[in-house]
């Protein structure tokens, strides 16, 4: 079956290996343009539509190139029976153009509603539908008609959370692996070590964070993973022991609001960067999302490097994910 999905631009280079991993399936006669990625897989749909670091997963049913226009392909597109797996009772019809829905003639809206309800037995629903089906034009040229996985009523995260697909590319990104112990100093609501204990088993998460308030909200979030440890805590005092972690993966506090003292939070980073050192192993990695003009690597302590880093947007805010492995064995006591 041929899927569309979107995920966080900036991450195209992994893109398909991402979604080979998280689906169990090789990704194949793969197409990748900003923030899509269009694929074969053999994958069960439920399987695709639950890839971790995929928002937007759509079967595909008919795929345009050049410059197609939403007449001419509400006109070509035959609709199929559902998915196997695909239960729904009713539907509505999106018009996206360049990730902006678009508005269309009555004439037009009613000319899909009929072919689809038609052959799906579905009947329309403009307002409470079950499922999507999407006539979506690229920016770069061309465009698919397909159906939208997922529950358009699904829940929203946290206020100020990383969205899970971000969270998961980064993860992605970082390379986290099966067993790892995974550590994020300023853990907020948890989105990035859930990530990785989403994509790779085994993974044991350290969350700490010093909001008593999100506390127990990370105590249930991890509740039911093996080796979890939620911690109130500070970042420039880990209560953890030398060298006992595989990964630093973490989203620390951006300093883009006008009364933030810059120099405090240079301190803030140069500080928990250094204690982040001292608990990794000499093999570990560390994976920090900043605002990309921020100076990280000046803050970072003597003999880590950035191995690579990976443009992205957070919120439409510019924002890097830097990946840092140590050069040299350093004594940080």
């Amino acid at each position: 079956m041929r899927f569309a999905a979107t995920f966080s631009p900036g991450f195209e280079s992994i893109a398909a290996r991402a979604v080979a991993r998280e689906t169990g399936a090789p990704a194949e006669h793969v197409r990748v343009s900003e923030g899509l990625i269009r694929f074969d897989s053999s994958a069960p749909v439920g399987r695709v539509a639950g890839a971790p670091c995929l928002s937007g997963v759509f079967v595909l049913f008919r795929e345009f190139e050049g410059s197609p226009t939403f007449e001419k392909m509400v006109r070509a597109s035959g609709v199929p029976p559902l998915p196997k797996g695909v239960r729904a009772r009713s539907f509505r019809v999106r018009f996206s153009k360049a990730n902006r829905f678009e508005g269309v003639p009555r004439y037009l809206l009613d000319t899909a509603e009929r072919g689809i309800a038609r052959a799906t037995g579905l009947r329309p629903d403009r307002l409470g539908a079950d499922v999507e089906f999407w006539y979506a034009l690229r920016s770069e040229g061309g465009g698919f008609f397909g159906l939208l996985l997922g529950d358009p009523r699904a829940p929203k995260p946290e206020k100020g959370e990383l969205r899970p697909s971000l969270a998961a590319m980064a993860a992605e990104f970082a390379g986290v692996k099966s067993g790892d112990v995974v550590l994020d100093p300023f853990a907020g609501h948890g989105a990035l070590p859930l990530a990785a204990c989403r994509i790779a088993r085994g993974v044991r998460p350290l969350c700490v964070e010093r909001d008593r308030a999100l506390i127990p909200f990370l105590e249930r979030r991890f509740s039911s993973v093996a080796g979890a440890k939620v911690v109130c805590g500070d970042a420039r005092r880990l209560p953890f022991e030398d060298g006992s972690v595989d990964l630093v993966l973490t989203d620390p506090p951006w300093g883009l609001f006008r009364e933030t003292d810059m120099a405090s939070l240079a301190a803030l980073y140069r500080d928990a960067l250094r204690e982040a050192s001292r608990v990794l192993k000499v093999s570990g990695r560390m994976a920090v999302l900043t605002a990309r003009d921020f100076d990280l690597e000046a803050l970072m302590p003597e003999g880590w490097r950035m191995s690579r880093r990976a443009d992205t947007l957070v919120g439409g805010k510019k924002a890097t994910v830097r990946v840092f492995t140590c050069e040299k064995i350093t004594n940080i006591r």
